[in-house]
Formats: structure tokens, C-alpha cells, sequence
């Protein structure tokens, strides 16, 4: 069976078809002619979402070591240091300012749910 170069449309009937796939082949199909849907109805092919920002520049597996540092230090030295606050002498002498603390560290955990919201309506 000869393979085709990589990018040109292969018809799904082709028995080598398979043959020439593999994990790292992008999938490239036409329908066959005379291919309809229901009531006669050509066929659509949905569109593919288009890419989030977020994604450009994603190179597999590759991590960001300063971004999963920061994720994995930055919460418990947040909530180290507003328990602290909670429990130690300060709080009875200044209990505005523990307070002032506590919202400090509750406004990054309210925009952290307001923005995973956001992009589960998004789709992302």
C-alpha cells in the first residue's frame, strides 16, 4: 500500500487507510460523495472550538517550574499566616486589622472560584 504525504485527504473506504496512521499523524478524512445525513440532509462536519490563549505556545508536557512553585508554596504560607493572626495575642488586641488580614487573604481565594466560573461557562 503506498502512503500518502502527510496533509492530504484520504477517502475512509481505502483499505490502507489505517496503514498509514499513527499516533503522530493528524487525521485528515473526506466524505464520501454521496454521503448524507439524516433526511437527506448533507452532512456537517462540526467546527473545532478555536484555541484558547492559554494554549498557544503549549509544547506537550513542558512545565512551568515558577508558576508550579508559586502554586505549591504562595496557599499555605497565605493561610500560615492568617491562622496565625487568628489565634495568636494580636487578634485580641487589634481585632480589625486580623480581620483586614483575613479578607487579604480571602479576596485571591474568591477570584480564583470567580475565574474557574468564568471559564467553565467559556468551555475552557
Amino acid at each position: 500500500a503506498r502512503l500518502r504525504p502527510m496533509g492530504e485527504p484520504q477517502v475512509a473506504e481505502e483499505p490502507s487507510f489505517t496503514a498509514g496512521v499513527s499516533a503522530t499523524t493528524p487525521l485528515f478524512l473526506r466524505l464520501p460523495p454521496r454521503y448524507t445525513g439524516e433526511d437527506d440532509a448533507p452532512a456537517q462536519l462540526p467546527e473545532p472550538p478555536p484555541k484558547a490563549r492559554h494554549f498557544k505556545g503549549y509544547h506537550g508536557l513542558s512545565l512551568d517550574i515558577a508558576k508550579a512553585v508559586i502554586n505549591l508554596l504562595v496557599p499555605p504560607i497565605v493561610f500560615v499566616y492568617v491562622s496565625a493572626l487568628l489565634t495568636s495575642p494580636v487578634h485580641m488586641r487589634f481585632p480589625r486589622f486580623v480581620w483586614i488580614m483575613v479578607l487579604t487573604g480571602l479576596i485571591p481565594a474568591m477570584l480564583a472560584v470567580a475565574f474557574l466560573r468564568l471559564n467553565a461557562r467559556r468551555g475552557l
